[in-house]
């Protein structure tokens, strides 16, 4: 029987994984350097280049990149192209637990959350640790201490048809807020927990249309009612169709106030004072959940239903099915027809504006319109009713010729703590 041998030549091998990642995450680490950059960087918070162009820059080198360890790779060179011989860090420490130190807004634990190499890391501590920043792009009022962004220009030939032109609009807004908005903290949802579904939102954009609705998306999140962003293109496409007749929003119907264009409405069988309870099949609180409250910025329900009194019922389409009860409660199902435009007459409103400056409620109570009431007449009419069990203060307008002054003066004639401000 013939034996064989059999040799077995056993050499040492290593395979090597690499770390796949998505987009969202690829994007989102970019937006995060950048901004730390933009605003820790010695020389590049100074302005000295240009930060905008350096994105698209950098954009353009990862587009193809699907492994974090390539993407490391040139995360770790775009960190350190821009230090020189002339660069100086400056580190300051602070004790971020002091109970003296407000520290809500501070947020750098991602850092250390990403699958970044250790000398990425080790910069972006060093980054966040420096105090020798410049003000280029956010500067302080010496005065009022109110920040500027006055050096946010814009983007040069900017097209919102490009993904990486909408990723920078993205990335500049989010880091204003991420570093300079104090009330950052108050959102219903951090901050940075916005930044995945904000960034698969601007990637995905087909059109203009939905570049739009994705930057009002982006100031929703802020969840605050001074955020407001209106635009011709914002009426003409989004909202273009509008009713002939007003309405209040009233919990969960719409209260038909008034008459712009009688004979319009008229023809839609619209009257004063009839509620609509469904638009399209579907509930008055549903349609706003679906159609507005990612789009308009609101710190409560209350204040984004006032919003929504002269908006819920326009459209980009030209007409909308409605269900409604008459004035005598019955129940009626009509196609609204809505206009581009329409001349106003005739027209009427339940509401009728309180003409009065002043009247007496009771023997008592004295009831004060601020509307256009003045200081002279104001201060002589609550030193006459001083004795008063209550004085009424309608706040429903924006008086026009009293100062602050005219009621602290009655009210607080004392000093005292009225508010505090947080400056960076």
């Amino acid at each position: 029987m013939t034996k064989k041998l059999i040799l077995l030549f056993l050499f040492p091998f290593t395979i090597y994984s690499q770390t796949k990642i998505t987009e969202t995450e690829k994007y989102k680490q970019v937006c995060l350097i950048w901004g730390l950059m933009k605003y820790h960087h010695p020389d590049v918070s100074r302005g000295i280049y240009n930060w905008d162009l350096e994105l698209i820059s950098l954009l353009n080198s990862i587009e193809d990149i699907v492994e974090q360890e390539e993407l490391n790779k040139e995360l770790n060179y775009f960190i350190t192209k821009y230090d020189n011989s002339a660069t100086e860090f400056k580190n300051i420490s602070i004790n971020i637990d002091s109970e003296k130190i407000f520290k809500k807004n501070f947020k750098y634990d991602w850092i250390d959350e990403f699958a970044f190499n250790q000398e990425i890391k080790t910069r972006l501590v060093k980054l966040k640790n420096n105090s020798n920043i410049g003000d280029y792009y956010a500067s302080s009022s010496k005065l009022t201490k109110m920040i500027s962004f006055e050096n946010e220009k814009g983007f040069l030939n900017f097209n919102p048809l490009l993904k990486n032109h909408r990723l920078l609009e993205l990335y500049s807004f989010w880091n204003i807020i991420q570093y300079w908005d104090v009330n950052k903290y108050l959102t219903d949802i951090n901050w940075i927990d916005n930044l995945d579904e904000l960034i698969k939102s601007f990637i995905n954009d087909k059109s203009i249309k939905e570049y739009e609705v994705s930057k009002l998306h982006m100031l929703a999140m802020l969840n605050d009612s001074h955020s407001y962003k209106t635009s011709m293109y914002f009426y003409e496409t989004l909202f273009r169709y509008s009713p002939s007749f007003g309405v209040k929003v009233i919990n969960d119907s719409l209260l038909v106030t008034s008459v712009y264009n009688e004979t319009l409405t008229e023809k839609n069988n619209i009257d004063l004072g009839e509620i609509i309870v469904k638009i399209n099949d579907t509930s008055i609180s549903d349609y706003i959940n679906t159609n507005f409250s990612k789009l308009i910025s609101t710190s409560n329900d209350t204040y984004l239903r006032y919003r929504l009194n002269h908006l819920i019922l326009r459209s980009s389409v030209d007409s909308l099915r409605v269900h409604s009860l008459d004035i005598n409660g019955n129940l009626k199902e009509k196609k609204l027809k809505l206009y581009k435009s329409f001349k106003r007459e005739n027209y009427k409103s339940l509401i009728q504006p309180e003409k009065t400056n002043w009247k007496k409620i009771t023997a008592k109570i004295t009831y004060i319109n601020l509307a256009n009431i003045t200081s002279k007449e104001f201060a002589k009419i609550l030193k006459q009713n001083k004795t008063d069990d209550g004085i009424i203060l309608d706040l429903r307008n924006y008086p026009r010729n009293l100062k602050l002054n005219d009621f602290s003066k009655h009210f607080y004639p004392e000093k005292k703590s009225l508010s505090k401000y947080y400056f960076l």
